[in-house]
């Protein structure tokens, strides 16, 4: 106060100045000497160390005669005890009541020493000394404690003033938006980011409810409770909570968000949360977009009527279409990731290739590859493997094209012009060829009946040759002459049927056709087959069991009574002829006939299936095709399925196949156009 200037000093160099100003130079030394010394002043020599330690050992004073410039000297040490107003300064090093800080040491020359009365004079002074010095000693320790403690706080509060500085920089400089609530959900504090994001100044956000302000409702309209807010969740459970939500603009517009909200907890209770918050709308329309442009390229993918497949380096697939699915009947999530010939066995095959056109990076073609979908039906496709390479990915996109139905129209129109060259050349020379098969069909018949013993004209014409007609009849049954004329006789008539199957062709196109129920029709076909005993039985049809599958949603269809039940007959003859009789028949032979609408391609489908012993590939390529037959010699044309192939394909304008496995059966299918 009064203008001065004082110096910060210790307790060992008061003491100094105190002692330099008691007397001449040397002839009185006091120091405060310490085992744990804050400066080199006060670090203790050899003997004051051993004084110390005699000290803290229970000692009240240590002292000691030496010699020092040719004089003796006296040297005292007493030691120096923490009291209460020394915690102040000395309780922060660690310190309590009683402990020994140190010691003061004091140097006297022994010439002071020199008489009782004097001896006594100077322990009377050096006692009055000694408590004054401590009066000073605690005075300055006092002033320096409360100094330090002084500079301590002035040191506290800049800190914390430019901690807060740094703090509202940090929130004015951040790009996203920080806000702080306490545990009521009020507003303590935001940044300006988070103000501009909401469309309100700092200060109208202070005080207010967060939730109610801008987290208030639903992006559906509905309003949103706190209780079920996963922001405000933090205040309630001292969990962190991230995720994506909506905020409310002060204008009434909504934007989304990814938000973190920190929970604040102060002594173990919660007092209040951080919350951190990003605008992401550019990112959610960016996001929008590629789904956008996504979906875009996938409906594209999936209007194609290409099989689309796309597979990475590791034969992993990436892409997939719906006609793929349509093909192997796997949506594409269930395709994603795995290896292509796991979800497209008919692709295995071909791995080498699809890895050759990655490699290479050259297009590869594959035509007219043969396969079984996943309804068993044969597909015929053509293969184009196009490879793929860009900065960080290498892969292909395989097309796949079902060449099935130019497949087939190929091999009707072959077996079309096959049948209706042999027609052709049939109509041609059905005169020529009946005449004389019906001379050789009628001679064979005569003399079988010349020679007959059961005719009298035979009997009388015998008698007036003089000839006994039982012993030629006898001769010619020895000889087999009867069995060679009748398998002229039944040769001749084999000839003359198939010259009738082939007349059939050139009116086939030209019969009327009316709309038919085909499961009365196939009913009526069956009932009328069993009444004929001979066909029943011949084909072994007593002994197997006929199933009927017949779709109440088909509708009538245009077709030609006759020449369909026509075909099922050929069909359902082929079956008995298959399944009965032979090794390897079935113990239950079973023929299903199954009727079904197909709305996709408004047509009528029916499959006659039976449980017989199959075909193999080479069978099923050649079995529509005229005079093929698997039967022995002498026991089929070759030219029922021919005549039932020309029926639906030409004169129905349908479609005809068939399917077949060894060991497990044959299934016949056709289909017929509904009409308009």
């Amino acid at each position: 106060p009064s203008g001065r200037k004082l110096s910060l000093t210790d307790h060992d160099s008061m003491m100094r100045q105190v002692y330099k100003l008691s007397g001449p130079q040397g002839m009185l030394k006091g120091e405060l000497k310490s085992l744990d010394p804050l400066s080199s002043q006060s670090r203790a020599d050899s003997w004051e160390t051993g004084a110390l330690k005699s000290l803290e050992n229970g000692e009240k004073e240590v002292g000691i005669v030496v010699e020092s410039n040719g004089e003796k000297h006296v040297r005292l040490m007493h030691p120096f005890i923490i009291e209460k107003p020394c915690l102040k300064c000395h309780g922060q090093q660690g310190y309590d009541i009683g402990d020994i800080r140190g010691g003061i040491t004091i140097t006297i020359p022994i010439y002071l020493f020199g008489s009782a009365a004097e001896r006594q004079i100077l322990t009377l002074w050096w006692g009055h000394l000694a408590w004054w010095l401590l009066g000073l000693l605690g005075i300055g320790i006092s002033f320096m404690g409360m100094r330090k403690r002084i500079k301590e706080r002035e040191l506290a509060e800049i800190a914390l003033e430019k901690m807060q500085r740094d703090q509202e920089q940090i929130l004015r400089a951040a790009g996203e938006g920080i806000y702080g609530v306490d545990t009521n959900g009020i507003t303590t504090f935001v940044n300006p980011a988070a103000a501009n994001m909401l469309g309100w100044k700092p200060e109208e956000l202070i005080g207010k409810n967060q939730h109610e302000t801008i987290h208030h409702t639903k992006t559906d309209g509905s309003r949103y409770h706190e209780a079920e807010c996963p922001i405000s969740a933090s205040v309630r459970d001292g969990k962190i909570h991230e995720g994506t939500e909506f905020y409310w603009r002060k204008n009434g517009t909504s934007f989304p968000i990814d938000f973190i909200s920190t929970p604040v907890i102060e002594n173990g209770e919660i007092i209040g949360a951080v919350i951190t918050f990003a605008d992401i709308s550019i990112r959610k329309q960016a996001e929008a977009d590629k789904n956008k442009a996504q979906t875009y390229l996938q409906s594209i993918i999936d209007s194609m009527p290409s099989i689309l497949v796309a597979v990475n380096l590791q034969g992993e697939v990436s892409q997939w279409n719906n006609e793929a699915s349509k093909m192997t009947g796997l949506r594409p999530d269930e395709a994603y990731g795995r290896q292509l010939q796991e979800v497209c066995p008919t692709l295995a095959p071909q791995n080498s290739i699809i890895k050759k056109a990655i490699e290479e990076q050259q297009i590869q073609k594959l035509e007219n590859m043969e396969f079984t979908d996943v309804e068993g039906r044969r597909r015929y496709v053509d293969i184009m493997i196009y490879p793929l390479s860009m900065q960080d990915y290498k892969g292909a996109v395989i097309r796949i094209d079902d060449m099935t139905d130019r497949v087939m129209m190929e091999e009707r129109i072959v077996q079309s012009e096959k049948m209706t060259s042999v027609v052709g050349l049939v109509e041609g020379m059905a005169h020529e060829i009946n005449n004389p098969l019906g001379g050789i069909i009628q001679g064979a018949q005569n003399v079988l009946r010349r020679l007959s013993p059961d005719l009298d004209k035979n009997l009388e014409v015998a008698a007036e040759c003089g000839i006994e007609l039982e012993k030629v009849q006898e001769y010619m049954e020895k000889r087999q002459v009867p069995k060679f004329l009748e398998g002229i006789r039944s040769s001749g008539k084999r000839a003359s049927d198939i010259i009738s199957y082939m007349l059939q062709f050139s009116q086939i196109h030209e019969a009327p056709k009316e709309n038919r129920n085909l499961a009365k029709l196939i009913d009526s076909m069956l009932e009328t087959a069993v009444t004929d005993r001979e066909f029943w039985s011949e084909y072994h049809f007593d002994q197997i069991n006929i199933v009927k599958q017949h779709d109440p949603q088909l509708p009538d269809v245009p077709c030609n009574v006759s020449e369909i039940e026509q075909v099922l007959r050929n069909i359902i003859r082929n079956a008995g002829q298959a399944i009965v009789g032979h090794e390897d028949s079935p113990e239950n032979p079973q023929v299903i006939v199954r009727t079904k609408y197909e709305p996709e391609t408004n047509m009528a489908l029916v499959e006659i299936q039976d449980n017989g012993p199959g075909m193999n590939e080479a069978v099923q390529r050649r079995i529509f095709e005229p005079f093929f037959t698997t039967k022995p010699p002498g026991e089929g044309t070759g030219l029922g399925l021919a005549v039932s192939y020309f029926i639906i394909t030409v004169a129905h304008q349908g479609t005809m196949s068939v399917q077949s496995t060894l060991g497990e059966g044959t299934i016949f299918s056709f289909r017929l156009p509904m009409g308009k």
